[in-house]
């Protein structure tokens, strides 16, 4: 069924027990083709270890690569636990600096692309000059006779 959803919102939820157990909680929201609001509860986690920022990131991003749902999540909805929204926040961090090294990548295969082209009419030019020089060297060679 998520498969032929093309966008969705994930929200996410940590709940941490008196003893410092916690389950992370990963809901999918979107609209199927009725234009009904559907939701589905895509990961139940536990989460063993201290709950940092930089280890909820690795649960989240485990989760979003479980379900393989990477390309269709368009916003991702948290309580405002700190150490969820560091994680949140360092995720898109990493997201916007991968989209800004493609961006590079894609200036530098447009600018070869650019210097490839100007190369191609430097060789016209040089035809041409090529066959001006053929050309001279027939008119001499016929003065000669």
């Amino acid at each position: 069924e998520l498969n032929d959803v093309t966008s969705g919102t994930l929200s996410l939820d940590l709940w941490t027990s008196h003893r410092k157990d916690g389950i992370l909680g990963v809901k999918f929201h979107f609209i199927d083709d009725n234009f009904e609001i559907q939701q589905r509860t895509v990961a139940i986690r536990e989460v063993n270890e201290n709950h940092d920022g930089a280890i909820l990131k690795k649960y989240v991003e485990k989760v979003i690569e479980d379900i393989g749902l990477s390309e269709k999540i368009s916003f991702v909805v948290t309580g405002s636990l700190a150490n969820v929204v560091k994680a949140l926040k360092d995720m898109q961090k990493e997201i916007e600096d991968a989209k800004q090294d493609n961006d590079d990548v894609s200036e530098d295969v447009m600018q070869l692309s650019d210097d490839s082209e100007d190369e191609d009419d430097d060789s016209e030019s040089t035809n041409v000059d090529t066959e001006s020089a053929e050309s001279d060297e027939s008119e001499f060679e016929a003065e000669a006779e």
